[in-house]
């Protein structure tokens, strides 16, 4: 009997250890990809940006904000299509809430940063629309991940 349980013990070891190497292996994918693929982008995007050229800048951080935009988009619907519909509504319904919060974000940095006016605040909200869109796509894709590798197939 105490042969049994040893051996018991050994397998269900294993077989833990085998489920946590599987989760870490596949966890963190379509965001890892996600991330490398937007530096890349992002490298192309700023290759030929001078530093001190305005109209660059903004049109790099335009381009960079349409450039996660998409991604957000992407990566937003293939949550809805695993999700159950629990989750599907509480992600909506975060999301609606979230473009509020980034629109007001936007326009508080034009002003807020930029309390005298001109072309600077333009800038400045350009980056706060890249940076935020950017932050809020990782983390769905985070969630992506979540979802995908734990939910029942």
């Amino acid at each position: 009997m105490e042969k049994l349980k040893a051996f018991m013990k050994e397998v269900f070891c294993k077989a833990i250890l085998f489920l946590i190497i599987s989760v870490s292996a596949f966890s963190g994918q379509y965001k890892d990809a996600l991330v490398n693929r937007m530096r890349d982008f992002r490298s192309s995007v700023f290759a030929n940006v001078s530093k001190g050229n305005d109209f660059e800048q903004k049109e790099a951080l335009r381009k960079m904000e349409k450039e996660w935009d998409k991604e957000l988009n992407i990566v937003y619907q293939k949550i809805m299509k695993i999700a159950n519909p629990v989750t599907k509504n509480k992600l909506r319904n975060a999301q609606r809430a979230w473009i509020k919060f980034r629109n007001s974000e936007i326009e508080n940095s034009y002003y807020v940063n930029n309390p005298d006016g001109g072309s600077m605040g333009v800038l400045f909200s350009l980056y706060t629309a890249a940076k935020l869109t950017e932050e809020r796509t990782v983390y769905l894709a985070e969630i992506y991940d979540c979802l995908l590798y734990t939910s029942p197939s």
